[in-house]
């Protein structure tokens, strides 16, 4: 087991570390594919929690973290999953695999702009795992993500698209997330 948290204030992030501690449990800064528990202090959309529903972990609530301190060891996840908040996590519990997500496949490279408003999301680690191919040239690109720069010549979207598919687990359309209208290239006679 190992266990990360994201969005806990710094008192709760002590306690699940004093609690891991004390129960024999790997603690980790960030999600990684060796990562099986989330706990989330409040329950907002970070880049933890979007490797979390990758991975396939259980993201809890900071009660499984009380409920355990109480019983002396871990307790079962089912009731502290926050599967209200985000109802994903209940399909990808029932289908919990700790592979990749084939999400990206099949949309050609990938090049994700310098200025991002989402800073993790430049880190190219996190995209392997999502089966996507990234390009540091953005000649070689199909897809522009993020940026200012006006480029007619590639589907440009914003960020919100890979965070939206990612948190739905299904490539979400692009129309709704187009930063520039995309030229298409003319076909050649």
């Amino acid at each position: 087991m190992v266990v990360c948290t994201t969005c806990c204030h710094r008192d709760d992030q002590r306690m699940v570390r004093n609690t891991t501690k004390s129960f024999n449990t790997a603690l980790s800064d960030t999600v990684t594919e060796e990562t099986t528990h989330v706990v989330m202090g409040v329950p907002k959309r970070t880049i933890n929690l979007l490797k979390a529903i990758i991975h396939g972990c259980h993201v809890l609530s900071l009660d499984w973290v009380t409920q355990s301190i109480s019983n002396g060891s871990w307790v079962k996840e089912n009731k502290f999953q926050l599967i209200k908040d985000f109802p994903i996590l209940k399909i990808r519990g029932e289908h919990r695999k700790r592979s990749a997500v084939d999400l990206f496949t099949d949309i050609g490279f990938m090049f994700v702009e310098k200025d991002t408003k989402t800073p993790k999301l430049r880190s190219h680690r996190s995209y392997p795992s999502l089966r996507g191919k990234i390009t540091k040239s953005r000649t070689r690109a199909r897809y522009c993500i993020g940026g200012a720069a006006q480029d007619r010549d590639h589907i440009s979207l914003s960020e919100q698209w890979i965070l939206d598919s990612i948190t739905k687990l299904k490539l979400q359309e692009t129309n709704q997330y187009l930063l520039f209208p995309y030229r298409s290239p003319s076909p050649e006679f």
